[in-house]
């Protein structure tokens, strides 16, 4: 992930682009098959903590590749202590601004934000847990991720299908499971949820 800002000509051809900061490690992550969910959200954490820092920091350097890329092409840079009005605006009704405050504002931070709102959307708090529980049933390692409360938190996303009676039983069942699976040699060398359901399928116990 990468906050961009390109520059055109008049025919909207791109002259430059200036990166702020980049976060390829995110979305190379999220394409692999076999990504391990538990990293994966990691990396969105660390994804939103670094758009979170630019937003309060990276302004100022900001403006110091904007200066440098209208003095390379010979181009005037506005006063920043000068009013801006924006085009559609009048200048009698215009709220004065100005440069200064109109580029982070109205520019900078409404580019991060619609950014970590994005984010937000597709990894809310309650996406993220029940992601966070569902890796207790990763056979990795024989099953060190297992964790036998997380995993009843994880059924309790579902009340439909599990009343609290439903719930005492599955206690009882996620024993047994994980016991069974310590017993089984064509278990432990499993990588991922979606390997052990398979085999789960193939040996007739889903």
């Amino acid at each position: 992930m990468a906050v961009v800002f390109c520059y055109v000509d008049k025919s909207g051809d791109v002259i430059e682009r200036i990166y702020i900061e980049s976060h390829n490690d995110l979305s190379q992550a999220l394409q692999k098959k076999d990504q391990d969910i538990g990293n994966a959200l990691t990396l969105v954490k660390d994804c939103k903590d670094q758009l979170q820092h630019i937003r309060e920091n990276a302004i100022e350097a900001w403006f110091d590749q904007v200066s440098s890329f209208c003095g390379k092409h010979d181009m005037e840079l506005p006063n920043v202590d000068d009013a801006y009005v924006a085009q559609e605006r009048s200048h009698r009704r215009a709220p004065r601004i100005t440069h200064l405050l109109h580029c982070p504002v109205d520019i900078f931070i409404q580019i991060i934000e619609r950014q970590l709102a994005e984010l937000n959307h597709r990894f809310s708090e309650v996406n993220t847990e029940l992601l966070l529980c569902l890796t207790c049933l990763s056979p990795d390692d024989s099953f060190i991720a297992f964790d036998k409360q997380k995993l009843l938190r994880f059924s309790e996303f579902y009340p439909k299908d599990f009343n609290p009676r439903d719930l005492l039983v599955l206690e009882d069942q996620l024993g047994i499971y994980i016991h069974y699976m310590g017993t089984k040699s064509n278990f432990s060398q499993l990588k991922g949820v979606s390997s052990l359901a398979r085999k789960m399928v193939e040996k007739g116990l889903h």
